[in-house]
């Protein structure tokens, strides 16, 4: 249960240009389990600013899509979250020194909660400008922070770190939960960004979207960029 913290999807002021980025999901047995596109828009210094995502089946089929607008935060973007398959919504909004989740099925609101800003938090896709400002940071040593999961609604506390393995081509992080006793329970989180262009490769560890009976599901998510 608790290795669901890992739960995280990825591995966006005035816009500058934007992107787009595909992303296709594999189970440990390697088969495609489902595809992401994701439109990325920027501000002109490189950050992001606003993206929209659509979640695909293999045979094209939108179950899912995701908006995140970094308007007023670049680590903790308002975030609407929907899935079809099970007809529910999620929604973070970040004001007023709070983080407020609220949850709906069918159009009817049956959660919610609200969360005082404190510290270094990151939330939803907000990962992606989290590792890109503190690389430097990560390249020396560990960085605490607080991660929120839109399915849990809450924020637990993990450990960024860049991995030894790393080349002069690839840059590897990994992710886990600040705790040794919860690490006993939940996997790490690997993400691989390419060094010159710190633009994110492949994801591998605990995917953010439920499977279709709403059990959780482990990917290898492989990214191609399309400028």
């Amino acid at each position: 249960m608790k290795s669901k913290i890992l739960s995280l999807m990825f591995i966006f002021p005035t816009l500058a240009f934007g992107d787009t980025l595909l992303g296709e999901a594999r189970n440990s047995k390697g088969e495609v389990i489902y595809l992401e596109t994701h439109e990325i828009q920027k501000d002109k210094s490189g950050s992001n600013s606003l993206i929209r995502v659509e979640y695909k089946k293999p045979n094209g089929e939108i179950f899912a899509t995701m908006t995140s607008d970094f308007s007023k935060d670049p680590l903790v973007p308002k975030t609407v979250f929907e899935d079809t398959r099970f007809n529910t919504k999620i929604v973070l909004e970040n004001s007023d020194g709070k983080i407020v989740f609220e949850e709906l099925k069918n159009d009817k609101q049956i959660a919610k909660k609200s969360i005082s800003k404190s510290g270094l938090m990151v939330a939803s896709q907000g990962f992606d400008n989290f590792i890109r400002s503190h690389a430097d940071q990560l390249s020396r040593k560990p960085v605490d922070f607080k991660f929120g999961v839109l399915s849990k609604m809450d924020f637990y506390s993990l450990t960024g770190y860049q991995k030894d393995d790393s080349t002069d081509s690839e840059l590897k992080y990994g992710i886990q939960p600040s705790s040794w006793f919860i690490r006993l329970f939940a996997g790490e989180l690997n993400v691989v960004y390419d060094r010159k262009t710190m633009r994110l490769k492949t994801f591998k560890g605990r995917s953010n979207l439920l499977d279709d009976r709403g059990g959780s599901q482990d990917v290898t998510i492989t990214y191609k960029w399309k400028d």
